[in-house]
């Protein structure tokens, strides 16, 4: 899905440059002379600016989600009543119900917590 989705990111930064390649190609038969240079110049410029903003897209395009059970793995949360196998646990700072085995609700494991930096 991520690829179809940068893949029609970089379609519509590029629909701009085949704009104008159209165009440029099209004048001569409207009787009007551009350039070579200019032409070139245009459609180089256009070409960096494409670039440019596909580099911006990109990162919002395939950035991880920030809901749901995809953006919950690999956090770090604390138990709240044992899990034997069942019990509740807080994972950034929201009450969830977790198996310590397999299951749709969360899978969890033991960690060694993190030092204070209280001396």
């Amino acid at each position: 899905m991520k690829a179809k989705s940068l893949a029609a990111a970089m379609l519509a930064s590029l629909d701009e440059v085949i704009a104008v390649v159209i165009i440029i190609f099209w004048l001569p038969y409207l009787g009007v002379e551009v350039p070579p240079l200019y032409a070139f110049t245009i459609l180089v410029g256009l070409a960096i600016f494409s670039y440019l903003l596909y580099r911006v897209i990109k990162p919002v395009v395939v950035k991880p989600p920030l809901v749901g059970a995809e953006a919950m793995v690999g956090l770090t949360g604390e138990t709240l009543t044992k899990l034997s196998p069942k019990g509740l646990v807080v994972v950034g700072g929201e009450k969830w119900r977790a198996v310590a085995l397999e299951g749709l609700t969360l899978k969890v494991k033991r960690c060694q917590p993190e030092p204070s930096g209280i001396l």
